[in-house]
C-alpha cells in the first residue's frame, strides 16, 4: 500500500493511521467511531467512506423542501466520479475499491466542541485529511 493508493502525498502532513482507517472506510464500508482535533476544536462523529458520505448528505438534502435536486446533484456529481475513477483504473490494470482518494475524511452524525465548550451538530461532515491534527477512536 502505498501514499498514492491513499490518496495522500508523500511527506504530507497527513497522519499516516488515520489515513489508512480512512482507506479502509473508503475501500470496504467499514465505520468507526472517532474524535478529530481540527482548528475549530474538537469534532466527534462516525468515519464513513466517501460513497456513504455523499448517499447520506444526499437523503438528508431531499428531507428539505425544495433541496431534493441539490441532492440528486451532489449523488450524481459522485457517481459520475466514481466512474471516471473506475475507468482510469481499468485503463492502468490497478484494482478499484470504488472508492476515491480525495484526501478528505468524512464523518456522519458529526458534532464541533469549539473553544468555549458549545456543542453544534453538523450533521454529515466533511474535512480535509491534512487539517486534522490529532484523533482518538470513540464509540
Amino acid at each position: 500500500m502505498t501514499h498514492e493508493s491513499l490518496g495522500l502525498v508523500e511527506g504530507s502532513d497527513v497522519d499516516p493511521e488515520l489515513g489508512f482507517l480512512v482507506h479502509l472506510a473508503d475501500t470496504t464500508g467499514v465505520t468507526v467511531g472517532l474524535v478529530l482535533t481540527v482548528p475549530a476544536g474538537l469534532i466527534g462523529g462516525r468515519l464513513v467512506g466517501v460513497a456513504r458520505h455523499f448517499e447520506g448528505l444526499a437523503t438528508q438534502m431531499s428531507r428539505f423542501s425544495g433541496q431534493e435536486m441539490l441532492g440528486e446533484a451532489v449523488l450524481g456529481m459522485f457517481r459520475l466520479r466514481a466512474a471516471i475513477q473506475a475507468d482510469e483504473h481499468a485503463k492502468r490494470g490497478l484494482p478499484d475499491h470504488g472508492a476515491i482518494p480525495s484526501g478528505f475524511v468524512h464523518l456522519e452524525n458529526a458534532s464541533l466542541v469549539g473553544p468555549g465548550g458549545q456543542e453544534t451538530w453538523l450533521g454529515p461532515w466533511r474535512g480535509r485529511l491534512s487539517e486534522v491534527t490529532g484523533w482518538t477512536f470513540t464509540s
